[in-house]
C-alpha cells in the first residue's frame, strides 16, 4: 500500500512536471505577444509619420530632396527606401500574421527587441528631421 501511494506522488509529480513544461514552453505567451504587438504599431506610425515629414520637407523646401541626409543618401532616396522598408517590414499584414505564426517566447522576445532598435533608430532620423526642418524655416522667416 506505501509503495502504491509513493508510485502514484511520483506520477503526480510527473504529470504535474509535464503540465509545467507544457504551459512555460509551449502555450502561446500572450503579454510577451501584445507587448510585440504596440511596439510594432508604434514603429509603424513613427515610420509613416517620417514619410510624412520628409515629404512636407521637399515640398517646403525642393532643393532639399538632393541634399544629402546622410552620407550616400539624399532625402528624396531615403524617402523611397522608407516606403518600400515600410511596405516590406512593417505592413499591416505583417501585424495581422503576427497572432497566427507559431511563436515562441524567445521568439517574441527576438522580434520585441529588433522592433525596438529600429524604433530607437527611427526616433534619431525624426529627431534630425524635425532639427533640419526647424534650421530650415527659422533661415526663411528672417
Amino acid at each position: 500500500m506505501d509503495e502504491s501511494i509513493g508510485i502514484l506522488i511520483g506520477l503526480a509529480g510527473v504529470v504535474i512536471a509535464y503540465l509545467t513544461f507544457k504551459k512555460q514552453f509551449y502555450s502561446k505567451p500572450d503579454k510577451e505577444l501584445m507587448h510585440l504587438k504596440i511596439q510594432f504599431s508604434a514603429t509603424q506610425v513613427l515610420s509613416l509619420q517620417i514619410q510624412q515629414d520628409i515629404s512636407e520637407l521637399i515640398v517646403a523646401f525642393p532643393e532639399i530632396s538632393s541634399c544629402e541626409l546622410f552620407e550616400g543618401c539624399t532625402y528624396a532616396t531615403y524617402l523611397e527606401f522608407i516606403k518600400d522598408a515600410h511596405a516590406k517590414n512593417l505592413s499591416d499584414q505583417l501585424l495581422e500574421n503576427l497572432s497566427t505564426l507559431p511563436l515562441d517566447k524567445l521568439m517574441i522576445q527576438s522580434m520585441t527587441t529588433s522592433i525596438e532598435t529600429q524604433f530607437t533608430n527611427l526616433q534619431a532620423v525624426q529627431n534630425f528631421i524635425n532639427l533640419t526642418s526647424q534650421k530650415l524655416r527659422n533661415i526663411t522667416n528672417d
